[in-house]
Order: structure tokens, then C-alpha cells, then sequence
């Protein structure tokens, strides 16, 4: 790369430790997409620990520290090391300080083990107490409508020990693929999923050969099945991927009704689906300007969505 100047002038000790290459390291582990500005200090990048369409991984180069705004890994660059090759940080600092001392070494990237974070995904959510929704009157989740009914059939359990309180499993025809974790305040970001899993390869739910609603998120989800729609799934975002499409094409059986978010992101995904799936799949109108789902009272709903089932 072109930014040798900047290269010699950035070199900074890292936790005390020796002089560390920031931009160097990055740039071994095809983490750049750009050359920084010399008298940038912070850049952001796409996360290397989750799937992500906009870059959340936050670099300070005077520190050498990140923080991912959108899983919540955070650290130092040995840290991103360890992380990415599995191994302990004195290995880190030795490579660490080749790629910085431009000693020619070579980066065979290692590939994540998703089975084995699934697996402690699905442990650490199986650590976390259920609590007891129906003696629950003053909650989050409570004074945005949920009821004890769905918030136990969804299994939702508290983790006060981070900044995203509640923990929410992922399912796919029965099967754990991970959890997502939701601010109990509308701070950005609000939600964290745990660390490897992909959105695009799963759809949340359970379906059956039938009439399909689809939806963004899965308090949308949610929502939907306390008010009566038990055909639900979640794409996790508005744009469906092909293993979403695949499994709504398997299943679908009638009428697909697009109950994305009221917003041009929702409008996107509704031509995607609208492309793939021809005239069975349409648009959930929302009254009132509201923008989704979780917005509506139970009759506002019910009295549109039965509208496009007739």
C-alpha cells in the first residue's frame, strides 16, 4: 500500500508493550478497504466476528483499541488477534511485531469455527434464569406490550451483566442457531447477536405450509403471534437472503404478505420478495404512518392483515 509515510510515523505501544503497527495489522489481515487519512486517529471497518452489510468494527489508531457496535467484541489489537487465529497473546504480540517491523510473514487466514460458537452460544443462554413473567408488572419488554404468554413461549431471559439486558433465542424449524440481545432503551445499537452468527443463513420460525407473514425483526415476530398470526417468520433485517427465500418457497402455500418496516428499507425488501414470489406475495398496510408491527394495537392489526387473507 502507498501510506509508507504514515506507516513510519504511526507506531504506538500497545498496553505498555512493544511498538505495534496498527494500520499494518489491519492491513495484514484484510481488514482494510481504504487507505486512512495520515492524521486520522479512528476509522471504522467491517467486523470480522459477524456478518454486517455497513462497517461497525470502530479502530482507534493512537490506542490500538476497536469496539464492534454491532456484536460488542472490544479490545486492543492483540485482542483482534487472539480472536481471529485462536491463539493465546503472546502469539499475537510476536506477529503483532513482524507485520509491524514489516518482517516478511505470511497470514493463512483461519476460518471461524460457527459449530463451536453455536454450541457456547447455546450455553451461555442456557446459564441465564427464566424469570418470572407473569409476577413481572414493571419491564421493558411489559410497557411495550409484550404479554407473559408469548414472552415465555419465545423464552426470553434477562442478562444484566451487559449493556443489552435481553436475551432472545433464535430458532429455525426447531433448531438453536443463536440468541440476539436488545437494549432495554432505544440507544444505538440496539441489538447484539452473539459472536459468529450470520443473519443471512437463517430465518427465525417455524413453518408451516400456509399463508406466510414475514417480517423484519423479531419482536415484530412477536408481536404478530400475541395478536393471532402464527405463520410468522423473521428475516432478521429487511433485505431476505437466497436460504431465506428458499425455505419461504418451500413453505409458502398461499399468500405471502410483506409486514416489513413502513420506511424505503422496507419498501427494498418488499421488491425483492415481490420479484421472487409474483403476485402471491403482498404489502402489510400500515395505518396511521405507523412503521411496524410493534406499533399496532391488537384490533389495528388484526383488522388489516385479515383483509389480505380473504
Amino acid at each position: 500500500m502507498s501510506y509508507q509515510s504514515y506507516l513510519n510515523k504511526k507506531l504506538y505501544k500497545i498496553g505498555g508493550s512493544m511498538n505495534v503497527n496498527v494500520v499494518e495489522v489491519l492491513d495484514f489481515y484484510g481488514l482494510l478497504n481504504y487507505i486512512p487519512n495520515q492524521y486520522k486517529h479512528e476509522i471504522k471497518i467491517n467486523c470480522p466476528f459477524h456478518d454486517e452489510i455497513e462497517a461497525s468494527l470502530n479502530v482507534s489508531l493512537d490506542k490500538g483499541l476497536f469496539y464492534c457496535f454491532g456484536c460488542g467484541e472490544k479490545g486492543d489489537i492483540y485482542d483482534l488477534i487472539c480472536e481471529i487465529d485462536d491463539i493465546n497473546r503472546l502469539q499475537a504480540m510476536i506477529i503483532a511485531s513482524k507485520v509491524s517491523s514489516n518482517k516478511e510473514i505470511k497470514y493463512k487466514p483461519k476460518k471461524l469455527n460457527y459449530e463451536k460458537l453455536k454450541k457456547q452460544a447455546e450455553v451461555f443462554f442456557n446459564g441465564l434464569s427464566k424469570p418470572d413473567w407473569e409476577n413481572i408488572n414493571d419491564h421493558y419488554m411489559i410497557n411495550r406490550g409484550f404479554n407473559s404468554k408469548v414472552l415465555k413461549q419465545f423464552d426470553v431471559r434477562l442478562n444484566y451483566q451487559g449493556s443489552h439486558p435481553i436475551v432472545i433465542p433464535l430458532y429455525e424449524n426447531g433448531e438453536f442457531k443463536g440468541y440476539v440481545c436488545r437494549r432495554e432503551d432505544n440507544s444505538e445499537p440496539k441489538y447484539l447477536y452473539n459472536k459468529g452468527f450470520k443473519k443471512n443463513n437463517i430465518l427465525v420460525g417455524d413453518l408451516e405450509e400456509d399463508h406466510i407473514l414475514i417480517v423484519e425483526g423479531v419482536f415484530d415476530m412477536m408481536k404478530a403471534i400475541q395478536y393471532g398470526i402464527k405463520n410468522v417468520c423473521a428475516t432478521l433485517g429487511w433485505s431476505p437472503s437466497e436460504h431465506h427465500l428458499e425455505i419461504i418457497d418451500n413453505k409458502l402455500n398461499g399468500k405471502l404478505v410483506c409486514g416489513y418496516d413502513n420506511d424505503g428499507p422496507g419498501e427494498k425488501g418488499f421488491s425483492k420478495l415481490k420479484e421472487r414470489f409474483g403476485d402471491k406475495c403482498v404489502r402489510f398496510n400500515f395505518p396511521n404512518n405507523r412503521h411496524d408491527i410493534c406499533e399496532l394495537s391488537r384490533n389495528e392489526f388484526q383488522k388489516n392483515i385479515l383483509k389480505l387473507f380473504e
